[in-house]
């Protein structure tokens, strides 16, 4: 999965450096960048976000001579992030690496101080994942339809973790528990990275992870992870797009 996310992202590397140069409006008249870009990603290390930024700022760096960062921003469901990139000027060297909990984050917290329509515009979409659903070894469940029939006989007994509220694995976990009519418990972790493995040590029976980090850890922990199903819901298909802060005046 790895080579084939590096091949797909590297298809859009030209695209993404002419629109990320069209940032300012004396683009025309100056190089771009005129300093050092930053990707802000907001989340920790080793998760998708953080993941797919490095791929692309390596690209960026060995392809167009560019110096790339990437600055991880997490908490807050996402919203951290966002605020850096909003503190900074709107010439594109900032760029915040959204995905699917940006669009919740609104909902989600009470005192969001920003609107990604207003405040921000896109530069790129850089990725489209699917999602899998996985469970402990210890759950007698093979099947989608045998780990509903036991959340059902067990409710609130299964557990299903994510790397925090708002996450894609808290979504997909509360939105599967809707559509079968089932009840789990849900344990945010901190760090995404940390619930993937508890997975496999402690008794969490259930999660839904992207295939950014989920191919390759399965093949290697394919002995003690079982994938029952591939793309369980429909919205468990998530993308990535990086933005920019939008220029003052420009017409949303």
């Amino acid at each position: 999965m790895t080579h084939l996310l590096l091949r797909r992202t590297s298809v859009s590397i030209a695209a993404f450096a002419v629109l990320a140069a069209s940032a300012t409006q004396a683009a025309a008249q100056m190089s771009f960048p005129t300093g050092t870009v930053r990707f802000v990603a907001p989340f920790s290390a080793s998760t998708p976000p953080d993941i797919i930024s490095r791929i692309v700022a390596r690209e960026l760096t060995e392809t167009e001579g560019w110096r790339v960062i990437v600055e991880n921003r997490p908490g807050a469901i996402t919203t951290i992030a966002a605020a850096d990139v909003l503190s900074q000027p709107a010439d594109g060297h900032s760029l915040y690496a959204m995905s699917t909990p940006s669009v919740a984050a609104p909902s989600l917290l009470p005192n969001v101080s920003f609107d990604l329509d207003k405040d921000f515009e896109p530069v790129v979409k850089a990725t489209i994942s699917y999602n899998v659903l996985v469970v402990n070894p210890s759950v007698p469940a093979k099947t989608v339809a045998e780990l509903v029939a036991l959340l059902k006989s067990q409710p609130d007994k299964l557990t299903f973790s994510s790397g925090g509220f708002g996450t894609p694995a808290h979504l997909i976990g509360e939105q599967f528990k809707q559509q079968t009519d089932t009840r789990a418990q849900h344990v945010p972790y901190a760090q995404f990275p940390q619930a993937i493995g508890d997975l496999n040590t402690l008794p969490l029976e259930l999660q839904g992870l992207t295939t950014t980090v989920t191919d390759p850890a399965i093949y290697a922990l394919g002995t003690v992870t079982t994938v029952i199903s591939l793309v369980v819901i429909a919205s468990a298909l998530g993308s990535a797009w990086w933005l920019r802060r939008r220029r003052a005046g420009r017409a949303s």
